[in-house]
């Protein structure tokens, strides 16, 4: 129960809100709806936490990892052997699925020229696609991390402003939306 109400508290608590920095972010967010046309705003309240089930809490390391090959001959890693992230926004599984369609695409063109399917020279083009694609969001989204992981003043109101303009400029917000949606 110590622990349920733990939970309920750091999704609702001010403890780590900085009133300098929430005096500037609505002073320009009240500057940018009068520059900006707004997004709808929608109140989004946290989730209610009731129980926790008996020994069901564990912890995990966060860990970043990207393999420097994805392919030798006869081999190919996909998913969390090829790549690791910390769990923000389910993307280490969207990459895991989108390498699954990228072998599946690449083994079906080698398939369709009647090569071997398991030859460098195929599976070749599966690592260079999607190490580009990988490391661009591993990038990211470590970025996004460790921006967010820290309490120095400068950095939380760089990243409030950010985040309230961002938030309220439909087409950037919906860009962001699209990439972290993405299934490239």
């Amino acid at each position: 129960e110590q622990f349920v109400d733990a939970i309920n508290k750091a999704f609702t608590s001010d403890t780590y809100k900085h009133s300098g920095v929430i005096s500037i972010s609505e002073r320009i967010r009240s500057y940018w709806q009068q520059v900006i046309p707004a997004s709808p705003t929608v109140l989004q309240y946290p989730p209610v936490i009731i129980n926790v089930e008996p020994r069901s809490r564990a912890a995990f390391p966060l860990t970043l990892l990207n393999a420097n090959q994805y392919v030798r001959p006869r081999l190919v890693l996909i998913g969390d052997s090829a790549h690791r992230i910390h769990p923000m926004a389910g993307q280490g599984v969207n990459m895991g699925f989108c390498d699954v369609l990228c072998l599946f695409n690449i083994l079906e063109q080698a398939v369709r020229d009647g090569a071997d399917f398991s030859s460098l020279i195929y599976l070749v083009d599966y690592e260079r696609q999607r190490q580009l694609q990988c490391l661009t969001r591993l990038l990211s989204i470590d970025s996004l991390n460790r921006l967010y992981s820290t309490n120095f003043s400068p950095v939380v109101a760089l990243r409030s402003i950010g985040l309230s303009f961002v938030n309220e400029f439909s087409p950037l917000k919906k860009f962001f939306e699209k990439q972290a949606a993405s299934s490239t």
